[in-house]
């Protein structure tokens, strides 16, 4: 409502991690009174995700639950949520973190669910289901799903733009691939430039990146501005907190596009 109030015209997007219970959100708190509604292994054990970077990894405030889509009521408390978020009036679309999970094929930490196939399946049509009603919910304006595509919503993210995983850039002209594959459809883009300890080199003396390396910033941007599309918005931060360089504005974010000249 503040954003709104100080820029009526600014789309406001809304996360909502479309898989972990993050126990901030109000969500948490009904799931907790219907703990069935938590994904449970098929001998009856709670299957959780483990926080990035948390440690010690095996304890309990280090584990995040997981929504269990392929019951009808979980979906319904979910999208209960992103409906409040479009009565409000203030919202324009929902970014649903870990879109890319994947029971059956165990991918976006799905790996290692101890389920039988007709329960991953279930699960995975589940999930699916949310996604596209989100799209629904959301036509008027955007729904991104992270790393991959999803039949019905208009928004992707790259999350790892660059390939940085790795000390090297040898994921960029897959990346930039595709980019120019998503601008064709006309996808509507997240590209995330993204530094990570160890990679890259620090930023030189009195440089304007902090949390970003100059060396990430100046490949992943100018990567980005070889395959961008109309739709397609790029930031670069070291993770995903806003002291991590989302409250940082580069001075290059400012300079007015136009036709490639090299």
């Amino acid at each position: 409502r503040q954003l709104k109030a100080a820029s009526p015209t600014l789309p406001v997007i809304f996360y909502l991690n479309s898989v972990m219970d993050w126990p901030q959100y109000d969500l948490h708190a009904e799931l907790a009174k219907t703990p069935t509604l938590w994904l449970h292994d098929d001998n009856g054990q709670p299957i959780v995700i483990h926080k990035p970077g948390c440690a010690p990894a095996n304890s309990s405030s280090c584990s995040v639950h997981v929504f269990d889509h392929a019951q009808p009521q979980m979906r319904e408390l979910f999208l209960g949520v992103l409906q409040r978020a479009k009565a409000s009036n203030v919202i324009d679309g929902c970014f649903l973190d870990r879109g890319n999970t994947n029971a059956t094929a165990g991918a976006g930490g799905a790996h290692g669910w101890r389920m039988g196939a007709s329960r991953k399946a279930a699960w995975d049509a589940g999930h699916m289901e949310v996604l596209q009603l989100a799209g629904r919910l959301f036509s008027d304006g955007v729904v991104l799903g992270n790393n991959a595509d999803f039949s019905g919503v208009n928004g992707r993210m790259i999350e790892s733009f660059g390939n940085d995983f790795q000390d090297n850039w040898g994921g960029l002209l897959a990346d930039i691939a595709l980019l120019q594959h998503e601008a064709k459809l006309g996808t509507f883009l997240e590209v995330h430039g993204e530094s990570r300890p160890g990679l890259g080199r620090p930023s030189p003396p009195g440089s304007s990146s902090k949390a970003c390396t100059q060396e990430v910033f100046n490949i992943t941007l100018a990567a980005f501005l070889v395959g961008a599309g109309e739709r397609a918005f790029y930031a670069c931060t070291a993770g995903w907190t806003a002291q991590a360089g989302w409250d940082e504005w580069h001075h290059e974010y400012d300079l007015q596009l136009g036709d490639p000249v090299g």
